[in-house]
């Protein structure tokens, strides 16, 4: 940077062009994020159908991500990475997992898990949410048998009284 002591325009100039300068680095690093996200391989790809997302609005039914959807697409992925973090290294073998979701809810996240353990990781799971809403575990329970998850239940209760020494599944 430099100072011209005739005067404030050549100052004041130099000035515009370094912030037009930000602004287009900023719009192009913008765009080269955007296109790495479209070419990152998520542990859930894009394009692949996975019948819960359809259901949740996320993908279509020919598995595309829904544009509007594609943060929440991402959030998913992140989960199922963690999750993917803490079994690395681990011999899960053939061994049954046992997942209990204590205050499922809607059982977005429990459904991709199960999704992932049994479609992807090619795990026997074991899973069972648990939630105070008697109707929204009746329509998950729909869902779990709609898509064949034989191994994916859902009860009525209070977490404060589930026993897991004598799970009701």
């Amino acid at each position: 940077l430099y100072l011209d002591i005739t005067g404030k325009t050549s100052l004041q100039q130099e000035y515009k062009d370094r912030e037009m300068e930000l602004e287009d680095m900023t719009t192009i690093l913008a765009q080269l994020i955007s296109l790495l996200e479209e070419l990152r391989n998520y542990l859930l790809p894009d394009n692949t159908v996975v019948p819960p997302l359809v259901d949740m609005g996320v993908m279509t039914p020919a598995g595309a991500v829904r544009k509007d959807m594609y943060d929440k697409f991402k959030q998913i992925n992140r989960f199922l990475e963690c999750i993917d973090d803490c079994i690395r290294g681990e011999s899960l073998g053939d061994k049954e997992l046992n997942i209990i979701d204590f205050g499922c809810g809607k059982s977005y996240l429990t459904f991709i898990v199960y999704y992932y353990f049994s479609e992807i990781k090619h795990v026997p799971v074991r899973m069972t949410g648990l939630d105070l809403k008697e109707d929204v575990i009746a329509f998950c329970n729909e869902l779990a048998e709609k898509y064949g998850y034989d191994k994916l239940h859902f009860i009525a209760g209070d977490i404060a009284k589930y026993d897991m020494r004598n799970p009701l599944t």
